[in-house]
C-alpha cells in the first residue's frame, strides 16, 4: 500500500488541480484498481527491471478509472446490536 500510494500522488495531485469545464463534479483515482494493478506488476518492476513500461502503464491506468466525486454524499450506516455470545467461549 504504501508503494501504491508514493506511485499515484503525483497523478492524485494532477487529476485534483486538473480544471475541466465538461465536468459537473470533481474527480479522484480509484484506489482499489491501483492496489490491484501494483500486487499483479510486481514482477515486472522488480524482477524483470522494467521499470519505465510499467509505470508509464500504471499512470495511464490511473489517469482512465477515476472516480466521481460527489458533495454531500453521506448516508448513516444502520449498526445492528451484536448477540450475545455463546457460553462456549466463556474466558476463564
Amino acid at each position: 500500500m504504501n508503494m501504491c500510494a508514493i506511485l499515484a500522488h503525483p497523478i492524485a495531485e494532477k487529476i485534483r488541480t486538473e480544471k475541466n469545464t465538461t465536468r459537473k463534479h470533481p474527480r479522484k483515482i480509484n484506489r482499489t484498481n491501483a492496489i490491484s494493478f501494483i500486487s499483479k506488476s510486481w514482477i515486472g518492476i522488480f524482477i524483470k527491471k522494467k521499470y519505465n513500461q510499467c509505470l508509464e502503464c500504471f499512470d495511464k491506468m490511473l489517469i482512465n478509472t477515476t472516480e466521481v466525486v460527489r458533495p454531500n454524499r453521506k448516508f448513516p450506516r444502520n449498526h445492528k446490536q451484536q448477540k450475545p455470545k455463546s457460553m462456549n467461549y466463556k474466558p476463564l
